[in-house]
């Protein structure tokens, strides 16, 4: 047995894929022209490359479509490669598999010695089959599956078996505790603060002028009295915060987390003539009762 599976690898390996049009796929084929042993082509060198696909607990799901199964659709007698006559059935057969190692074909999951499924029928024989590993997290070892071709189609007979490896994906770099990557931090540079004067309506109190220097100076002067604005109506019922969100998109009366949302999203694309006349809903106006947008607050 040994023997045979050896001289099948050593056969693939000498046979690539012939076209652009197969690269990449198991190209089945046999070993004489409309008869033989049947053969599958492909570099087994190279292993299945699969990506993480579903993670419960510790239990990892790994998945592949690639290579698929594909017919040799010329002959190439330079490499003892033919295509197999139109009508004839071609089977994949398990032979052995590693722990949690699969595949699926159509409906059918072959995950134990002696499964088998029809991979398809001359000329029309072209699949895509779900390689499958399913392991615990940060098991190792090699994964694998190991198959033969088969046929009832008279003149042909069964394939040596073929071992499809399995390769993990690469691990994500795993961070340091205590390290956190960041972009850095921009520099500023920060503005001189502006002298400002506290108004005080008493003329008989000083003023207090802060300067550039770490120490305020002191200045006695005569007040002048500051008018007072008269009042101005405010738009919002004495029953509703002056703080309200005039947006209220549903027209209840009330400003909700949904109004508050969308007010935001409002401020941040909106343009000055976001507002029109308008009461409620969408567009609200100011006479709607509510005198505050989340813009006013946040230059608060």
């Amino acid at each position: 047995m040994g023997a045979v599976v050896l001289a099948g690898l050593v056969q693939c390996f000498l046979i690539p894929p012939l076209s652009a049009q197969h690269l990449g796929d198991l190209l089945v084929a046999s070993a004489e022209k409309g008869r033989g042993a049947l053969l599958a082509l492909y570099d087994f060198r190279q292993p299945v490359q699969l990506s993480r696909t579903f993670a419960q607990g510790d239990i990892v799901f790994f998945t592949s479509i690639t290579p698929g199964f594909d017919a040799l659709m010329s002959d190439d007698p330079s490499r003892s490669a033919y295509r197999l006559k139109d009508g004839t059935a071609v089977r994949v057969d398990l032979v052995g598999v590693s722990p949690g190692a699969s595949v699926k074909i159509g409906n059918r999951i072959l995950d134990t010695v002696g499964a088998s499924v029809t991979l398809g029928t001359m000329p029309n024989l072209h699949v895509h089959p779900e390689w499958r590993l399913l392991i615990a997290e940060g098991t190792t070892g090699e994964f694998w599956i190991e198959f033969k071709l088969s046929t009832t189609a008279r003149g042909y007979s069964s394939s040596p078996p073929y071992r499809l490896r399995f390769a993990l994906p690469t691990p994500e770099p795993t961070l340091t505790p205590g390290v956190v990557m960041r972009s850095p931090t921009p520099s500023f540079t920060a503005e001189p603060t502006a002298t400002f004067t506290p108004t005080n309506t008493a003329n008989s109190e000083p003023r207090w002028t802060p300067t550039s220097s770490a120490t305020p100076t002191r200045q006695e002067t005569t007040r002048t009295p500051t008018a007072t604005p008269s009042p101005q109506p405010s738009p919002t019922p004495s029953s509703t915060p002056t703080a309200g969100i005039r947006s209220d998109f549903n027209c209840d009366g009330r400003v909700t987390a949904a109004d508050i949302v969308a007010e935001i999203a409002a401020a941040v694309g909106a343009t000055a003539t976001f507002f029109p006349g308008e009461v409620c809903g969408q567009n609200p106006g100011p006479g709607h009762g509510f005198s505050r947008t989340i813009a006013d607050l946040f230059s608060d």
